[in-house]
């Protein structure tokens, strides 16, 4: 933690190489027996460039792999490490900071767009598995990790989230 409020954390450059860079890879068919193939793949693309160019050298790898990782949502993946707790909790809840937009119009747009991203998939294995992954959401205590993010998203996020899951369901 800072104690000047104006003062950047340690992390910040690592954590602004991971939101670059955590959806480098980004297939939508990724193999099932493969869990997290985008984000394992996106870290081996940044552990390569660090190692090919030496401008990269300086930069936290295992911090950076820590939060590419932490997109995943997967607890696992949250926070291995007290250094990484913040940042790791800080990308996860960017990550998913559209759940809890509440204009109807970039709602419509987000979920349009990600039936978009899922083409290759039947209606009906694109809505499972769309509802599997908002269920699980909705079963946390908190879907947002840190304070701010959660005052301000967290209510209308589980909204968006139901009526997603309803919409879904009626088909």
């Amino acid at each position: 933690k800072q104690s000047n409020p104006r003062e950047q954390p340690d992390w910040l450059e690592s954590l602004e190489i991971a939101i670059l860079l955590h959806d480098y890879v980004y297939e939508t068919a990724q193999p099932e027996a493969e869990p997290y193939y985008n984000e394992t793949a996106s870290v081996s693309f940044v552990t390569s460039m660090t190692k090919e160019f030496m401008c990269y050298r300086h930069l936290n790898l295992p911090l950076i792999s820590s939060l590419i990782m932490a997109t995943t949502h997967d607890d696992a993946y949250l926070a291995k490490t007290p250094e990484a707790e913040e940042p790791c909790q800080v990308i996860a809840d960017l990550d998913l900071s559209i759940l809890g937009t509440a204009d109807s119009a970039s709602w419509k747009n987000y979920t349009a767009g990600i039936r978009k991203e899922y083409a290759a998939y039947s209606d009906e294995k694109y809505t499972k598995g769309r509802l599997a992954f908002l269920s699980s959401l909705l079963q946390k205590e908190q879907i947002f990790h840190t304070k701010f993010f959660n005052k301000m998203l967290e209510k209308q996020a589980r909204e968006n989230i139901k009526n997603e899951i309803a919409r879904l369901q009626q088909g």
